[in-house]
């Protein structure tokens, strides 16, 4: 009988060096899937505070315009009979101006299809509406808010957005003409824009708002613009408007001095808005 040779197979595991190898591939792949969900979820939410501040300056903007398209409004026929300017404007601080609209919804014809900016009906028994629109420091937070005041003394107060550091108000003057109402309506056509506290002889046909809107929460600081000023309306001395960081400074918990709170995102939003009862129909 011949004998048969049992053939030994040798089998090797992985050497130390191949298994330190291949962790570290391990490790790198686990840290960039890491790194990328991070990134990811980085940017999902800043995505949602830029949408967030967006809505709030859409908002902001949308509630000024409908108040200001109904300046001057006077339903009786009669033109504008108040001793008050359908629009003016105020220069309350450096962040924000007092935007003050006028109407007068009381006649026979009005069946409350008007509304201040509260939201409240108005009908042919209130005779003057003056809707006062600024930014107000409440705690740690700036506001844009409404006073809605009725001829009777009446006022209600509605926030209309929270996170508005900063409103400020550009004045459209006509380029000529007295009454733009009886006269030519060619001349219904901005000339110049002014700051408030500076005027011309001619009607005040539009308005321009800048706003300086702030994120809900803290985002990390790539994605944070910084600015030490904001440039918020206008491009010459008689229109440009900026601000610097410590205009938007909020006081301190402890009573401590005010500070600049540079962990959030900022953005400005502007708009222009004309003042349609301002000129011939």
């Amino acid at each position: 009988m011949i004998p048969q040779h049992i053939r030994h197979h040798t089998q090797r595991g992985l050497s130390l060096i191949e298994l330190m190898v291949a962790m570290a591939i391990s490790l790198f792949i686990v840290f960039a899937i890491v790194s990328l969900f991070g990134r990811s979820s980085a940017l999902a939410r800043n995505q949602d505070q830029n949408a967030e501040m967006q809505e709030t300056a859409r908002f902001s903007t949308q509630e000024i315009a409908r108040m200001a398209r109904q300046a001057a409004f006077n339903n009786s026929g009669s033109g504008w009979s108040s001793a008050s300017a359908p629009v003016t404007i105020n220069s309350s601080t450096t962040f924000s101006d007092q935007l003050v609209i006028r109407l007068q919804p009381a006649a026979a014809g009005n069946t409350g299809t008007m509304q201040d900016c509260t939201g409240e009906t108005l009908d042919n028994s209130t005779t003057q509406v003056t809707n006062t629109f600024s930014v107000r420091l409440n705690g740690n937070t700036r506001q844009l808010v409404c006073d809605s005041q009725r001829d009777n003394g009446t006022i209600n107060t509605v926030v209309l957005a929270d996170n508005v550091e900063a409103f400020r108000v550009l004045q459209g003057f006509a380029i000529g003409a007295a009454n733009l109402i009886t006269g030519d309506s060619s001349n219904c056509t901005v000339a110049q824009y002014l700051k408030s506290g500076l005027s011309t002889n001619t009607p005040l046909l539009a308005i321009r708002i800048g706003l300086v809107v702030r994120s809900l929460q803290p985002v990390a600081a790539a994605d944070r613009n910084a600015p030490t000023t904001f440039n918020l309306l206008g491009d010459d001395a008689s229109s440009a408007v900026s601000l610097a960081q410590g205009d938007l400074s909020y006081p301190a918990a402890s009573g401590g001095a005010s500070s600049y709170q540079a962990t959030f995102k900022r953005r400005i939003y502007t708009t222009t808005i004309f003042l349609r009862n301002q000129c011939p129909k």
